[in-house]
């Protein structure tokens, strides 16, 4: 039985275009999620709901996302991780400030009763590695096959 070739995917050239599409379409939707929150104070968010540990519904989306992050752009792990911690930050300095900026809004508190709605967790990078680990695997297993 005569073997495939295995392509290597560490020189597939990166599409940035698409991939900076990739990261919009997230920012949009939190922004549109967080004026909804902002504009309907009584809303409680189903994704704050703990799972596991430290783990809600947000860790599943952080691994959702960085899922289809590692299989369409599996060769961009160091910069997709680099753009995941700046977004940590980002959340927790807009915790700190109660930043309006992106859908943010003072009047909303998490199920934590951190009095901000923006909040960063050390978890969401684990998920996030974790996301894009698996994402990787099975892009590789699937063009292997």
């Amino acid at each position: 039985m005569k073997k495939s070739p295995q392509k290597n995917i560490s020189k597939i050239p990166l599409d940035y275009r698409n991939y900076i599409l990739f990261f919009l379409v997230p920012i949009t939707l939190i922004g549109l999620y967080g004026k909804y929150r902002c504009n309907n104070k009584t809303f409680i968010d189903p994704l704050q709901k703990p799972i596991i540990a430290d783990l809600d519904g947000w860790s599943m989306t952080h691994i959702i996302f960085y899922t289809t992050m590692g299989y369409n752009f599996s060769n961009a792990f160091v910069l997709t991780m680099t753009i995941g911690i700046i977004w940590e930050l980002y959340e927790h300095i807009s915790g700190i400030n109660r930043s309006t900026w992106l859908g943010g809004c003072n009047e909303i508190t998490t199920h934590k009763g951190r009095g901000a709605w923006w909040y960063a967790k050390w978890s969401d990078i684990l998920c996030n590695a974790s996301g894009f680990l698996l994402g990787k695997y099975l892009y590789t297993k699937q063009s292997f096959n």
